[in-house]
C-alpha cells in the first residue's frame, strides 16, 4: 500500500477575512493539498529543520469508538530560530480543516500546504516573502481513522463476560506513528512539553489515561461526553505521548515507589486478576532503577496497561506504558515458569527506559542502541537482583549473546550503529542486532570496568544529559571518567558498535601454562568473502579477555589489542586446562589446537562441574558455531557433548538443545542423530519426570521444559506417547497437564494423529473458548503441530479473520504453520500467491512483515528454494522494512546448502560409530 496523507481544507474567500480581528492563518479547501515540485528545497531533505523547535504542544483528541473515528485540535507553540521561507510538520493520513500560524503581532498569512508523501510531512510557507524568526504558535485541526491498523491512534476490540464486542482507543508511536495521531515534529530531538485533552463517554465505566495525572475534568450532558484534563509533561520527545480511553479497571493493590509514587496497573475486567506479577516486578524495578542510577523517577506516576492489540510486545510511553496482553498477564496457577520469566524481562525493560530513552533520548535513530540495548541490558540486571534463584544473568547469556552471535556472524548483518533514514529504514532498525548485541557488548563493558564505576559513569551520563538527547560518544564520555587505567573507552567500544561482526580469538599451546592468542573476524561461512576496507578498523577489535584455568579462576583482565599480532598469556605450569572468555563475558568466539580441546573435553568428562555452568555453555555454542564454519570438526564437537549423559544444569543444555535442534533441522531424517540425542537425554529425562514436584524450583521447572521438549522433537516413542496420553486426557475432560509442560503436551500431543475432529475439537472447546491469554498463545501454537494437511490450510484461512486472530498474532501463526514440515509448502505458495494481499494489509513499513520472508524460508536448503526466492524478491523488488531480513534469507539458505554438502557425510560418519 502505498503511503498517502490526503488534506481536505474549506476554502474561504478572501473578502470575508477582511477585518476579522482574530482570524486563522490558513482556511483552505484541497481535495489532494499541494503537489510538491522536484526542485524545491524540501524535496530532497528527510530530516525536519533544526531551525524549527517546537517548546510545547496542546492537543485535544476525541475518539469516537464506536464509529471508528477521531477528531483533534493541537496547538503548538514553535520557536523559528531565523527567518523562513518554509518549514515542516510531520502528518500521515490525517484529513486536516485548517492551519494557522500566530505570533504577538497576529496571523500570518500562509500558502496552501504541500504534501511530500515520500516524508511524511507537509510543507508550510508563507503566502509572500519569509517568516520572521521569533515564537509563534501552529494551531491545526483535523480527523482520522481508528481503524487503519494498529499503531498510531488507533481501536482495539475486546469481548466482555457477556459476550459484548467493547472498543477502547489507544496509541502506539515509536519510532514515527505519532504523526499518524496529530501533527507534530516527529523526531526524537524535537523534545516538548505535552497538554492533553481526552473527550470520553461520559458513563463512569470509561476512563481516559495519558503520560501525566489527571488535572480535572468536565462532563457535557448535551452530548453525554466528558473532557479529561491532564497535567502537563515535562518535556519528552514525540514517540514518548500516550493518549487512551477505554472500560478498564484498575488494580486495587496499592503500590508506590520509594518516592512516594504510584504504580498502577490497568487491564480488562475478565483479567485484573492477573496483573500482580507484572505489578510487583514493576513496583521493585522502578525502585531499583531510582536507586542504581541515583536519580528519582521524573514522572508523578507510572501506570502499565494490557492492551487486546498491540503490535510490539510493549511501549515505554513515559508515565504509561502499554503492553500486548501475553506479555504482562500472568496467572501463578495456570501459566509457566517461562511465561513468568518473559513477563518480568518485558516490564523491567520497559521500566528501565524510563530513564534509558525517555529521560535521556538518542539524538536520531541511529543511536537506537542506547535505548534498546541498554533496557535489555537493565532489565536483566534488575530481574538478577529481585531473583537471585533464576540465575538470569547466565540465561541472558546462552539466550541473547550467544544467540545473537549467529546473526552477526554472516555477512547481512549490520553495526549496532547503522544511518538510518526513511520511516521504513527507521522501523527496521529494531532487531536483534540493536537489542541483544547492544545489551551483549555492554556486559562486556560492564565487566572491564567493573560494576561500581560502570554505574557511576552511566549517572553522570544521565544526570548530564536530562531530558536532552545525546549520542553514544557522549555516553563514552561519562564512562571514560571512571574507566580503568590506559583503557579507552570510545577507542575500545568504537570497534564493537561501529563495524559488524566479531572476533573468534584463536588459542595455541606453546608450553607447560603457555599461550599465544590472535583474532579474525569470525563467519560462518568460510567461503565468504569481504574488503577489510570497508571498515575504518579493518575488522579487528579492542578485546578485553577473561580467563580461567583448572588452577585458578581469578586471574587479571588481558586485552588483545587491534593491532597486536598475538598475545602471551603465561599462567601456572600445572594447568591442565584453559578456559578463554571466562563467564563469556566477552563477545567473541573461542578457538583452541587440538591439545586445548582435548583438555577441556577430558575435563568435562572426569568432572564436568569443574567448569562453570556458563563455560560449560560458552563450549557447546563456540564448538559447534567453529565446526559449522569449517575451524574445526564436526566430530570434536560432537565428542564435546558426550559428557552430556552427566549434566544436569540449565544453561548447559539450553545451549546443547539449541545445536541438537539445528543438527535435528539440517537432517530431520536421521535416526542415529535423533537416536545420539535422545542417550543423552535418557538420564535428564527421568530424573525430572513430566510431574513437577513440590521441593521443585524455579531451575529445575524451566530445565523440564527444555528437555521434554527437546526429548519430543527427537521422536523419542516413550515421550511421545506420554505426551499424547496426557493430552487426550485433557481433551477428553481430564486434568489439565503441568503449566510447564502444557506446550509440550499440547503441540505433540496434536501432532501424533491426523485426525480432522481431534483438531476442530482444540480448535473450538478449547482455543475459542479460553480466556487465559498464555494458555490461548499455547493453544495457538499447538494448532500448526497436526500432521494433517487439510486442518493446515483450514488454519491458514482461519487466520485471516481478526476476529480469531488478531493482526498482531498473524504472522505469528503462519510461522508456526510454516514450521511444521507439512505446513512449509503450504505457507511459502500462499505468501507467494497472496503477497498482494499481505501487501495491502500490513504494509512495507510494517517490521514484522518484513521479516516473516527469513521466517518461512528458514530451513530452505536446496538449490532450487534458492531458486524460488531469487525470482520472488526479482518480481517484488522493494522491501520496504525487510530489506535486511531478505538479505538474511538469501545467506539462510546459501549457507544451509553449503552445510550440507560440507558436513552432512562427516556429521553421518561420526554418528554411525557414535550413536
Amino acid at each position: 500500500m502505498a503511503y498517502s496523507t490526503r488534506c481536505k481544507l474549506a476554502s474561504v474567500a478572501a473578502a470575508v477575512l477582511v477585518g476579522i480581528a482574530i482570524i486563522l492563518a490558513v482556511v483552505l479547501t484541497m481535495n489532494n493539498g499541494g503537489s510538491a515540485d522536484s526542485t524545491e528545497p524540501w524535496v530532497s531533505q528527510n530530516r525536519l529543520p533544526s531551525t524549527v523547535v517546537p517548546s510545547r504542544y496542546d492537543i485535544r483528541l476525541h475518539p469516537n469508538l464506536d464509529a471508528g473515528t477521531f477528531t483533534g485540535t493541537v496547538e503548538a507553540e514553535i520557536e523559528l530560530q531565523e527567518d523562513r521561507t518554509w518549514f515542516v510538520i510531520h502528518a500521515k493520513w490525517l484529513d486536516v480543516s485548517s492551519v494557522s500560524l500566530q505570533n504577538s503581532a497576529g496571523s500570518v498569512s500562509l500558502k496552501a500546504p504541500v504534501e511530500v508523501p515520500k516524508n511524511e510531512w507537509w510543507v508550510i510557507q508563507p503566502s509572500s516573502g519569509s517568516i520572521p524568526r521569533g515564537t509563534y504558535k501552529f494551531t491545526v485541526e483535523f480527523s482520522g481513522s481508528l481503524t487503519r491498523g494498529i499503531v498510531g491512534f488507533y481501536r482495539s476490540t475486546h469481548t466482555n463476560a457477556e459476550g459484548q464486542t467493547r472498543y477502547i482507543a489507544t496509541t502506539k508511536f515509536e519510532p514515527t506513528y505519532a504523526r499518524l495521531a496529530f501533527p507534530c515534529f516527529d523526531e526524537p530531538a524535537m523534545k516538548a512539553s505535552y497538554k492533553v485533552r481526552l473527550v470520553k463517554p461520559a458513563s463512569q465505566e470509561y476512563i481516559a489515561l495519558s503520560n501525566s495525572d489527571v488535572l480535572g475534568q468536565v462532563t457535557d450532558t448535551a452530548t453525554n461526553l466528558t473532557t479529561v484534563e491532564f497535567t502537563e509533561t515535562v518535556k519528552m520527545s514525540s514517540y514518548l505521548a500516550a493518549f487512551i480511553v477505554c472500560d478498564f479497571e484498575k488494580d486495587q493493590e496499592n503500590k508506590t515507589m520509594s518516592s512516594g509514587k504510584p504504580v498502577n496497573i490497568y487491564a480488562r475486567h475478565e483479567q485484573i486478576d492477573n496483573t500482580k506479577e507484572a505489578l510487583n516486578v514493576a513496583y521493585y524495578a522502578v525502585n531499583f532503577y531510582a536507586d542504581y542510577f541515583k536519580i528519582p523517577y521524573p514522572m508523578p506516576k507510572v501506570d502499565l496497561i494490557a492492551i487486546p492489540d498491540f503490535v510490539s510486545g510493549a511501549m515505554e510511553n513515559w508515565g504509561l506504558i502499554t503492553f500486548r496482553e501475553t506479555s504482562v498477564l500472568f496467572d501463578p496457577v495456570e501459566n509457566s515458569k517461562g511465561n513468568q520469566e518473559a513477563i518480568s524481562e518485558t516490564v523491567a525493560h520497559e521500566l528501565a527506559h524510563m530513564w534509558f530513552g525517555n529521560l535521556v533520548t538518542m539524538k536520531w535513530w541511529t543511536d537506537l542502541w542506547l535505548n534498546e540495548g541498554f533496557a535489555t541490558f537493565m532489565a536483566q540486571k534488575s530481574l538478577s537482583h529481585m531473583h537471585p534463584d533464576w540465575d538470569y544473568n547466565n540465561q541472558f547469556i546462552v539466550d541473547t549473546m550467544l544467540s545473537i552471535l549467529k546473526l552477526d556472524s554472516e555477512l547481512s548483518s549490520h553495526p549496532v550503529l547503522q544511518e538510518v533514514s526513511s520511516p521504513d529504514q527507521i522501523t527496521e532498525i529494531f532487531d536483534t542486532i540493536s537489542y541483544d548485541k547492544g545489551s551483549s557488548v555492554i556486559v562486556m563493558l560492564e565487566a572491564f570496568m567493573g560494576e561500581d564505576k560502570f554505574a557511576k559513569g552511566l549517572h553522570t551520563y544521565l544526570n548530564t544529559h536530562q531530558y536532552r538527547n545525546a549520542e553514544t560518544a557522549d555516553l563514552w564520555r561519562s564512562l571514560q571518567d571512571y574507566a580503568p587505567p590506559n583503557v579507552d573507552v570510545a577507542k575500545v567500544m568504537d570497534t564493537w558498535t561501529r563495524q559488524m561482526g566479531f572476533p573468534v580469538v584463536t588459542v595455541t599451546t606453546t608450553g607447560p601454562g603457555k599461550y599465544v592468542l590472535s583474532q579474525k573476524r569470525f563467519l560462518s561461512n568460510p567461503e565468504a568473502t569481504y574488503d577489510p576496507s570497508t571498515s575504518k578498523y579493518g575488522y579487528k577489535w579492542e578485546i578485553p579477555i577473561f580467563i580461567a584455568t583448572s588452577v585458578s579462576k581469578s586471574y587479571e583482565l588481558y586485552w588483545l589489542d587491534s593491532t597486536q599480532e598475538k598475545l602471551d598469556i603465561t599462567v601456572e605450569s600445572s594447568v591442565q586446562w584453559i578456559k578463554i572468555n571466562h563467564h563469556q563475558t566477552s563477545y567473541f568466539r573461542t578457538n583452541y589446537d587440538d591439545a586445548g580441546w582435548s583438555a577441556l573435553i577430558g575435563a568435562l568428562t572426569q568432572d564436568a562441574t569443574q567448569i562453570d555452568a556458563i563455560d560449560r555453555a560458552g563450549l557447546i555454542s563456540d564448538a559447534f558455531s567453529l565446526a559449522d564454519a569449517q575451524q574445526i570438526t564436526y566430530g570434536r564437537a560432537l565428542d564435546l557433548t558426550k559428557y552430556l549423559v552427566n549434566e544436569k544444569e540449565l544453561v548447559p543444555w539450553d545451549a546443547a538443545g539449541t545445536a541438537i535442534a539445528t543438527l535435528l533441522q539440517r537432517l530431520p531424517q536421521s535416526e542415529p542423530l535423533k537416536k545420539y540425542a535422545i542417550s543423552l537425554l535418557k538420564p535428564i529425562v527421568s530424573s525430572l519426570t513430566w510431574s513437577a514436584g513440590a521441593s521443585d524450583g524455579h531451575l529445575t521447572r524451566r530445565l523440564r521444559t527444555l528437555v521434554l521438549e527437546l526429548v519430543c522433537s527427537l521422536d523419542d516413542a516413550q515421550a511421545l506417547s506420554q505426551a499424547n496420553s496426557l493430552f487426550s486426557s485433557w481433551l477428553n475432560g481430564g486434568p489439565k497437564p503441568d503449566p510447564d509442560i502444557r506446550s509440550v503436551v499440547y503441540r505433540y500431543g496434536l501432532g501424533a494423529s491426523d485426525n480432522v475432529d481431534q483438531w476442530n475439537n482444540l480448535f473450538e472447546t478449547k482455543f475459542k473458548k479460553e480466556t487465559n491469554t498464555q494458555e490461548r498463545a499455547k493453544l495457538m501454537a499447538a494448532l500448526a503441530a497436526t500432521p494433517n494437511v487439510e486442518s493446515l490450510k483450514k488454519y491458514l484461512d482461519i487466520a485471516k479473520d481478526e476476529s480469531i486472530i488478531r493482526s498482531q498474532d498473524y504472522f505469528t501463526v503462519l510461522g508456526y504453520i510454516a514450521n511444521n514440515p507439512k505446513g512449509e509448502q503450504l505457507v511459502w505458495d500462499f505468501y507467494r500467491d497472496q503477497y498482494d494481499y499481505l501487501l495491502k494489509r500490513f504494509t512495507l513499513n510494517d517490521r514484522t512483515f518484513g521479516r516473516f520472508i527469513v521466517r518461512v524460508t528458514g530451513k530452505f536448503d536446496t538449490e532450487t528454494r534458492l531458486t524460488e526466492l531469487k525470482s520472488f524478491f526479482e518480481q517484488h523488488p522493494d522491501a520496504g522494512a525487510g530489506t535486511a531480513a531478505r538479505k538474511q534469507a538469501l545467506e539462510g539458505v546459501e549457507n544451509r546448502i553449503k552445510w550440507l554438502a560440507t558436513h552432512k557425510k562427516a556429521v553421518e560418519d561420526w554418528l554411525g560409530q557414535n550413536a
